[in-house]
């Protein structure tokens, strides 16, 4: 077991953290459920986008609904769905049910790119004492299983698709 240490966090600071946990469903058992609530106190953060997630259900298991927002698609039926946690008093904007208008690149044509919903999930989030909200994106980028060759192209579309969504419609907003 590694050992985990940060800064302290600073007054106004929000802490930002990522994580694919890797097939989380509501039905694992309580000794993995309950690793992941250790890791996700020792972290810290305020907000978490996370990957691979089966559903809802799963994470509320992990992240209490009293303390935290979650926007998550609970339509997709996809297992390795993309998820933002977010703990109060910083609020979600926009809704918690993820749906196309939460995603960058929803249309069909992006689909080479970002198979299977594994688009880029967008999630705006007040922060108290900040003028604007800020903009929250989780990224699950193609696998290299099958060999770097056969989808580097995927994953380098991808981050330059992304790259140039960053730079066009983000440009003066905080992310």
């Amino acid at each position: 077991s590694a050992a985990l240490y940060f800064a302290p966090k600073q007054k106004g600071d929000i802490r930002v953290a990522t994580y694919n946990i890797k097939f989380l469903k509501a039905e694992d058992r309580q000794e993995r459920i309950d690793a992941l609530k250790v890791l996700i106190e020792k972290v810290d953060a305020d907000i978490w986008g996370l990957q691979e997630i089966s559903d809802r259900a799963a994470l509320e298991r992990v992240f209490d609904p009293a303390a935290w927002q979650i926007v998550i698609d609970d339509d997709s039926g996809d297992n390795q769905d993309l998820a933002v946690a977010v703990k109060e008093p910083l609020e979600v904007l926009g809704g918690l049910n993820a749906d196309d208008e939460h995603f960058l690149f929803p249309g069909k044509d992006d689909n080479d790119f970002f198979p299977n919903r594994r688009d880029v999930l967008h999630v705006r989030v007040n922060v108290p004492g900040k003028e604007q909200p800020v903009s929250v994106f989780v990224v699950h980028a193609k696998s290299r299983y099958g060999g770097r060759s056969s989808n580097e192209h995927r994953r380098v579309g991808a981050a330059k698709a992304l790259l140039t969504r960053l730079r066009t419609e983000f440009a003066d907003r905080s992310y």
